[in-house]
């Protein structure tokens, strides 16, 4: 194309008050044949050149005196953006926002101003470098790039769209922000160091900005209503957008690879975040997450535009552990306040999770157990959900249902499904493994609210096999629901052992254990145990009572123990602690219900006649035969029935019969008696005393029998 040029000088622009509003030292234009046929130019240059910029009370933007939007003035604007390009060196641009900060805004000069805009049929680009003054920062680098609608006006700014991008090696958020509008719902109150902006233009409206950011010292508040978040210094991706909802503002917020420390001590690793909420009040919102660290998001959520409720139960469960997906929504309803309604949804995993339990009784997080070492995968909303959750060296917290709600785990892996309907709940588990010190096995159930005035502790139908379990350690498991004493009992009675081969069965009300009617439910414990050790008549803690009040305790046991409904029941062998050659076979001990506590023991053993009397001697059964055999001395097997009744509540009324079958034994009743040799026949003895029934020995050089009895004292 064909090309002239001209060089103007001096040209002065008056606005409409007289005031100097636009200086150019020197012009330089390019026509050609099209720029003429357009009725513009080709290109105009403007070196050294002052602009006063401002925008006023009512938000309108005025360039050198002219208005870009009012429609008298609107030609000017017009056929500037129709300029084929405009080039700017060396000038001076002085802005002022009287809309912000009233009529007598401060002036923020920019020098050494470069600008080059271009402009196509429905296109604008725009570039401008500039140095601020020393307090704002390090000189700036802008681009621009923006279209209007076919329809609109070149110069009408408030019809552009588009994207413009600033570079700021070095900033001072304080001092900037005295100038340009960075206080929306997210207010950035101080910070330094190096900004780089992504700025989105919708109808000439800011509807997000993106920030690249490494700033030290910095103070941003993510909402009116929340408390401000002070940054020793921050690094990485932020993102905020402002759109319209339903008629109602709505806010974004996202980041990535931002880490940070608070002035209080609080450290966020990074990750990405979204988060999104709609209105002042957040009532409404989504969020998402990948690779976050839970501990850090605890820490900083008072500071976070969630909704109060949310930010107090962070604080009570303390969560940490680092979630690998996240995604969620909540909406508040309702236009009482006193009469809302929380609805969310929350779909993730998380790894290495430990979470406090919630005692808050209304809280969302009640009935979840604490956890520690869990790996997590779940679904949920409010009215339900789906879980998996896998457990190493970790534990749990159960809400109910133990005396000791903490639970050790070595391994453990739960499937469970949940529904809420009002205060009703209701918990399924397909599958569950569990590993620890104590047992290892797997299980099934499910678990509801019963109907009625008494909800809880609920109706439960569990089916439980183990391979292992620590007989000592059943009583940890034993459903509170059950009486104290009960649980008590076998605390104290049940205090070695293997079991195997463990099955437990439990169906029904809760309130209603230990179901003795067996229309209310079932309550069934069967397992297989070796080398136990079963004080049938428990030794009460801290007694000064000597050892010769104390019932003999069985050891070695091996057999079946059952615990059904009310009551218990072993079959098997054992030993008798003090006669350990001694084995005792068809062993039965029944308690028949164990809150009304009646022990039943009977049993047949062979074994050394000497060691027997032994142990009645420094027994409780020394008393019970009226010490009728504490001087006995005896040599020999011997063959031995027991049957005994206790009622713990009353052992003075303990019944016992029992009989020692004589096997060619040699026997001394009582110091200065005959010593009997080769004695065969019975003794038989009970809480009246004793009976020798067709006795035979050699004594004094002869044979000798001996019938007769004697009867305590009671």
């Amino acid at each position: 194309w064909w090309v002239l040029g001209f060089e103007v000088s001096e040209v002065l622009l008056l606005d409409a008050q007289g005031q100097e509003a636009l200086r150019l030292p020197r012009v330089l234009a390019a026509l050609s044949l099209r720029s003429l046929l357009q009725g513009g130019f080709e290109q105009l240059a403007i070196d050294q050149p002052e602009l006063d910029i401002r925008r006023d009370v009512d938000g309108k933007l005025w360039f050198a005196g002219l208005n870009s939007q009012d429609a008298g003035d609107g030609a000017a604007a017009d056929w500037f953006f129709s300029q084929r390009e405009f080039v700017v060196t060396q000038g001076l641009v002085r802005w002022r926002d009287q809309q912000r900060q009233g009529v007598d805004a401060p002036v923020l000069t920019l020098r050494d101003v470069d600008v080059v805009v271009q402009n196509q049929w429905l296109g604008h680009a725009l570039r401008i470098d500039a140095t601020p003054p020393s307090a704002v920062g390090q000189r700036w680098a802008m681009r621009g790039k923006f279209h209007h609608p076919t329809l609109a006006r070149p110069g009408d700014v408030g019809a552009w769209s588009g994207e413009l991008f600033a570079d700021m090696p070095h900033v001072d958020v304080s001092a900037l922000r005295r100038w340009l509008p960075i206080d929306s719902q997210v207010s950035i109150q101080q910070g330094r160091g190096a900004l780089r902006l992504w700025t989105d233009v919708v109808l000439g409206q800011v509807r997000g900005v993106t920030a690249d950011l490494a700033l030290q010292e910095v103070d941003v508040q993510l909402s009116p209503a929340l408390r401000p978040l002070g940054l020793r210094h921050v690094s990485g991706r932020l993102g905020v957008k402002w759109y319209d909802k339903g008629g109602k503002p709505a806010v974004e917020v996202n980041s990535q690879d931002l880490v940070f420390d608070t002035s209080e001590g609080e450290h966020w690793p990074g990750g990405a975040l979204r988060l999104g909420w709609q209105g002042d009040d957040f009532q409404a919102g989504t969020f998402s997450a990948d690779q976050l660290d839970l501990d850090a998001l605890a820490q900083i959520s008072q500071r976070l535009p969630l909704p109060e409720a949310w930010r107090n139960s962070l604080g009570r469960i303390k969560p940490r552990g680092q979630i690998s997906t996240l995604q969620g929504t909540w909406q508040t309803l309702g236009a009482n306040r006193d009469k809302t309604e929380l609805t969310y949804t929350m779909q993730g995993a998380v790894h290495g999770l430990h979470l406090q339990r919630d005692t808050q009784a209304d809280s969302v997080w009640a009935f979840v157990p604490g956890i520690t070492g869990a790996h997590i995968d779940f679904d949920l909303t409010q009215q339900g959900g789906k879980a998996q959750l896998n457990i190493a060296q970790g534990s749990l917290t159960l809400p109910l249902g133990l005396d000791d709600p903490h639970l050790s785990l070595d391994q453990a892996l739960v499937k469970m499904a949940w529904q809420r309907s009002g205060d009703a709940l209701a918990v399924q588990v397909s599958q569950g493994q569990v590993a620890n010190g104590d047992l290892a096995g797997e299980f099934s159930g499910s678990w509801k609210t019963a109907v009625g005035a008494q909800a809880w502790p609920g109706v439960l139908d569990l089916t439980a096999s183990f391979s292992r379990v620590q007989a000592a350690q059943v009583h940890r498991y034993l459903p509170s629901a059950l009486p104290q004493d009960v649980r008590n009992y076998v605390r104290d009675a049940v205090q070695q052992g293997e079991a195997s081969k463990a099955k437990l069965r439990i169906r029904g009300d809760l309130n209603q254990l230990p179901f003795s009617n067996p229309a209310s439910g079932e309550l069934r414990i069967s397992t297989q145990i070796n080398n136990g050790r079963f004080a049938y008549v428990p030794q009460v803690k801290n007694s000064r009572l000597p050892a010769t009040n104390n019932w003999p305790t069985l050891t070695a046991i091996n057999g079946e123990l059952v615990f059904e409904r009310s009551g218990l029941q072993f079959k098997g062998s054992t030993l008798v602690e003090g006669a350990d050659h001694v084995p005792w076979q068809k062993v039965d001990v029944r308690i028949a219900n164990l809150a009304r506590s009646e022990v039943q023991v009977s049993g047949e053993a062979r074994g050394p006649l000497s060691e027997v009397l032994d142990v009645v001697s420094h027994s409780a059964l020394n008393d019970l035969t009226a010490e009728a055999l504490q001087a006995s001395q005896a040599s020999g097997l011997a063959d031995f029935k027991l049957s005994m009744k206790f009622p713990l509540a009353a052992l003075q009324k303990t019944k016992v019969q029992g009989s020692v079958g004589f096997l060619g034994n040699e026997l001394q009743v009582m110091p200065g008696t005959p010593v009997l040799a080769a004695v065969r026949g019975q003794l038989q003895f009970s809480e009246q005393g004793f009976k020798l029934k067709d006795l035979k020995a050699r004594a004094l050089g002869g044979e000798v029998q001996i019938d007769g009895d004697r009867k305590s004292v009671v």
